[in-house]
């Protein structure tokens, strides 16, 4: 970009040698009057309800289709049924992570979209340059995985672990029973790109932005909004790598500023695996398991220390929005219109 300004339809952009900053109108994303805590309680009824909603709807799909409750478990597992349950995918996410978001963003605030992160423009080399963030993490992903393997616990709760993790694995190899080129279409549009969208609005652009505002401390909102993110997903030989992803889409939130950038990267991140399992499927091989074993633990240093140097230059080239602490009266900016220093 060239040195100097610009505007777009919401935006004033102020581009220099090293750092492009996007200034947002002073009555851009106005508080109606909430505080951080006010907020996150809000958010919190909401999300619980939509989870409520969410199990009502699956359960509500299954009797439709003729399943009673005591057939149910037996029906998550049947690949005859993988339509059906592609679809209580996403009809239950949108409940449970979209819709609150939403909700929640619009209670709360005049500009919702804004507040949640749904700007313009998407910069294809900053979007480029997060896919490679995710891209290089996939060994350090497979490390942190071995590692969360070996921590020792009690043979009761390893014997629970494992039943849960075999449930899930057992309906991740549902949806991935993909056999055309058209259902494998349809499972990227259902398992990798709405649920990015749908749980990108609600852990970063809504939870990570009331714990910045909270915390005053953007990493700790990063750390525990990838903590929960972790934790939602009920997988513990998963909780570590999906910890460290979700950090990774919270870091590429807070320094670009724009929600599109971590949903391209989510999106991306389940498009491989939905990818790889219709690999498999085509193939004729059996579906992969959290328990395959991919690099070894030195790729996986290397891998953080490609990811380290990749977040770098993000945040030296991406179009940064840095939040300001939101005042409780309506009238004073969400966004502060000063861009922050070039420290370099």
């Amino acid at each position: 970009l060239p040195r100097g300004l610009f505007f777009s339809n919401s935006a004033l952009w102020v581009t220099g040698k090293r750092l492009h900053y996007l200034i947002l109108p002073a009555m851009l994303a106005n508080n109606k009057g909430y505080s951080p805590l006010g907020q996150f309680g809000i958010l919190l009824v909401l999300a619980g309800a939509g989870l409520v909603v969410g199990g009502m709807i699956s359960v509500g799909v299954l009797l439709i289709n003729g399943i009673g409750m005591g057939d149910m478990e037996a029906a998550l597992k049947n690949a005859a049924n993988a339509g059906m349950l592609k679809i209580i995918q996403f009809l239950s996410t949108l409940a449970s992570f979209f819709l609150p978001a939403v909700a929640f963003a619009f209670i709360c605030f005049r500009q919702g979209w804004q507040v949640l992160g749904f700007r313009r423009p998407v910069v294809w080399q900053v979007a480029l340059l997060s896919i490679l963030v995710i891209i290089a993490a996939a060994p350090l992903i497979d490390t942190l995985t071995q590692i969360n393997k070996s921590i020792p616990i009690s043979q009761s709760m390893r014997a629970f672990f494992d039943k849960m993790e075999a449930q899930y694995e057992d309906q991740v190899k549902v949806l991935g029973a993909v056999n055309s080129f058209g259902q494998y279409l349809v499972s990227l549009l259902l398992i990798a790109l709405l649920p990015a969208v749908f749980e990108e609005t609600l852990f970063r652009g809504a939870l990570q932005g009331i714990l910045q505002r909270w915390f005053k401390h953007a990493w700790a909102a990063i750390i525990v909004t990838g903590l929960l993110f972790s934790i939602i997903h009920f997988s513990w030989y998963g909780f570590l790598p999906r910890w460290a992803l979700g950090i990774l889409l919270g870091m590429v939130y807070y320094y670009t500023g724009n929600i599109w950038y971590s949903i391209i990267v989510h999106f991306i991140n389940n498009a491989i695996v939905v990818s790889y399992m219709y690999y498999k499927s085509v193939q004729g091989q059996p579906m992969p398991t959290s328990s395959d074993t991919v690099f070894p633990i030195w790729v996986g240093i290397l891998s953080g220390l490609a990811v380290y140097f990749l977040v770098g230059l993000l945040r030296k080239s991406a179009p940064v929005i840095q939040p300001v602490d939101v005042d409780q009266h309506p009238g004073h900016p969400f966004f502060s219109q000063t861009p922050p220093q070039d420290a370099g």
